[in-house]
C-alpha cells in the first residue's frame, strides 16, 4: 500500500534490512560444529522475530527453550507489538535481500542439490561487513538492539522451519 508521504517506511528500507540480514547471518548462520543452519524459511521467521521482538519469549516458551527477557524498551514499542506478518509470507522480500548480499559479494551458500534446501552464510567480506556493524553497535543504539535481539534467537537456531512456523501459528491463534 502506497502512502502519499515522501519517505520510505523504515521497515521497507533496503539498506537497513540488508544490514539486518547480514547481522543475522553473522550470529546464526553456523552452529557450534560449523554447519550452516539458515535456509530461506528460517531466515523469514527470524527476520519476523527481529522486527517483532515481543514474540521471542513466547516462542522460546513454546519451544521449551531457555531464554532471558529482552529489555522492555525493545519489546514494548508500537512496532514490536504490531501484527505485521508481511515478511513471513512475502518470500520475494527475503529473496531481494539475499540477492543484494550476493551481489555485494557478501554471501555464500551450500546445498540445493537433490532437492535439499539452500543454506546461507556470509563470505569473508560479508563477515567483515557484518562484524563492523556489530562492533559499531556499541555506539549505535539501533544496531546494538538488533544484535541483542538476534542473540535471544540462538536457542531456536537448531529448530526446523516447520516447528518455528507451527509455534508462530499457535501464537497468532492466541493459544
Amino acid at each position: 500500500m502506497l502512502s502519499g508521504l515522501p519517505y520510505i517506511p523504515i521497515d521497507e528500507e533496503l539498506d537497513l534490512n540488508t544490514a539486518m540480514l547480514a547481522m543475522l547471518l553473522l550470529k546464526l548462520a553456523k552452529n557450534k560444529k560449523g554447519s550452516l543452519t539458515l535456509d530461506l524459511e528460517k531466515i523469514q521467521v527470524f527476520l519476523y522475530l527481529i522486527k517483532n521482538p515481543s514474540r521471542i519469549s513466547k516462542i522460546l516458551r513454546l519451544a521449551d527453550k531457555p531464554g532471558t527477557p529482552l529489555d522492555k524498551t525493545l519489546t514494548y514499542t508500537i512496532e514490536s507489538m504490531s501484527s505485521n506478518v508481511d515478511i513471513l509470507f512475502n518470500r520475494q522480500k527475503v529473496k531481494i535481500l539475499i540477492r543484494r548480499l550476493a551481489a555485494l559479494g557478501f554471501l555464500v551458500c551450500e546445498g540445493g542439490a537433490n532437492g535439499s534446501n539452500i543454506k546461507y552464510a556470509l563470505s569473508d567480506c560479508g563477515y567483515d561487513f557484518a562484524s563492523s556493524l556489530a562492533s559499531e553497535s556499541a555506539d549505535d543504539k539501533y544496531f546494538s538492539s538488533i544484535i541483542e535481539i538476534i542473540s535471544k534467537l540462538r536457542p531456536l537456531q537448531s529448530q526446523p522451519a516447520t516447528k518455528l512456523n507451527a509455534w508462530l501459528n499457535t501464537l497468532f491463534k492466541g493459544n
